[in-house]
This record gives C-alpha cells, sequence and structure tokens, in this order.
C-alpha cells in the first residue's frame, strides 16, 4: 500500500482511519471476495496489525505534541520544571513493540 500526504487538520488519528477505511475497502471489494479463508485471514492479520502499529504511533505522536506545548507554555511563563534552563524538540528514538516499530519523540 502507498502512504498518502495526510493534512495535519485531518486530526491526530488521521493516518490510522486512512488505514482502517482502505481496509475495509479492500474487503469490500469484488477481488477479495475470491480469496480463500486462508489468503483473507492474512491480510486481515498482516493489515490488521499495521492498522495497530499505525494507532499506536498516531498516539505517541499525539503525546509528544502535547508534551511540547505543554513545555513552551511554561516556559514562556517562565515556569519550566526543576532543572531545566532549555527546552529543545525533536529527540527521537527507536521503539520495537509487539505490533512493529514506532517513532517516540520527546523534549530534552
Amino acid at each position: 500500500m502507498t502512504p498518502y500526504d495526510i493534512p495535519a487538520s485531518a486530526g491526530p488519528f488521521a493516518a490510522s482511519r486512512q488505514s482502517f477505511d482502505a481496509l475495509v475497502a479492500d474487503l469490500e471489494s469484488t477481488r477479495t471476495a475470491r480469496y480463500s479463508h486462508d489468503a483473507l485471514e492474512d491480510l486481515i492479520t498482516g493489515r490488521g496489525r499495521e492498522l495497530l502499529r499505525q494507532l499506536l504511533q498516531d498516539h505517541l505522536d499525539l503525546r509528544a505534541d502535547r508534551e511540547e506545548t505543554a513545555l513552551a507554555a511554561a516556559r514562556e511563563a517562565g515556569r519550566l520544571p526543576a532543572g531545566r534552563r532549555r527546552l529543545e524538540r525533536g529527540h527521537t528514538r527507536a521503539l520495537a513493540t509487539v505490533v512493529g516499530t514506532v517513532t517516540v519523540r520527546r523534549c530534552a
């Protein structure tokens, strides 16, 4: 499946919704109506796992956005958490999970 550009205004779970809608569209197609049960199960298992990974990624991205917003507001108000003199955005690391690898973004 080819990824599509998703507008930021579509909401934090837009990529997950798009993945789900694409899976449903495939399941509704006449092509998959001819699949054997095991082929259909393989399709749902593979795409379902990717959907779960995307849901986790979207949630982690939402957390990171909220953290950045909260820390930026605290910095503007002069109330950074104890021991912090500056705010660095965009620190990332890969995280291996049972549904696949996601990227975790944090402020440092």
